[in-house]
């Protein structure tokens, strides 16, 4: 394991006294630090590339803008149906599912995120529609997001440490068979 050694030491006073070295790991430890940090590095990058894409909190955005879009326009159609006017209602129908893509296209505004889409289109049409249950779902899903990442980042730090303290436990039992066969 961890050894020591004392190094006797004479003080500018002339008075001798006893110095401890940092411990000093043998080779096990010195290539468990290694393959650990090899493999911390490794763990780091597959995590960052499998990070899944429902872990993205602009994926809750879109989903909320979306749902946002799609209620306004059955608003609109309603609308057109209570006053019996037939060219509102052939134009809503039609341009139900079209305007969904108008929102987020080039000739809408691009540099909109759904987060702003969401906020004008509740701005616009407050009063008017009830957005109580997409506010409710948006944080629900905001706190379901939150926990996805801290159980993701969770997951990733067992399986870096798991094989580590397996790797650190063999060589101990390596090194414990190899001093057996020595004596």
């Amino acid at each position: 394991m961890f050894t020591t050694t004392e190094v006797i030491k004479k003080g500018a006073c002339g008075n001798i006294f006893m110095a401890k070295k940092l411990p000093i790991l043998n080779g096990w430890q010195r290539l468990w630090v290694l393959l650990t940090s090899i493999y911390l590095a490794l763990v780091i990058f597959a995590s960052i590339c499998i990070l899944p894409i429902s872990l993205d909190k602009s994926t809750i955005d879109s989903k909320i803008s979306s749902l946002a879009i799609k209620k306004s326009l059955e608003y609109e159609y309603n609308v057109a149906i209570n006053n019996n006017n037939d060219r509102e209602i052939l134009y809503s129908l039609r341009n139900l599912n079209k305007e969904v893509e108008h929102y987020k296209s080039d000739e809408f505004d691009s540099s909109l995120s759904d987060a702003n889409i969401y906020k004008t289109i509740k701005k616009r049409y407050s009063g008017k529609i009830d957005f109580s249950a997409l506010d409710k779902k948006y944080n629900r899903d905001v706190i379901e997001l939150r926990w996805l990442q801290v159980k993701f980042i969770f997951g990733a730090f067992l399986w870096w440490s798991l094989p580590c303290i397996a790797l650190y436990l063999l060589g101990i039992g390596v090194g414990w068979v190899l001093r057996g066969f020595k004596h």
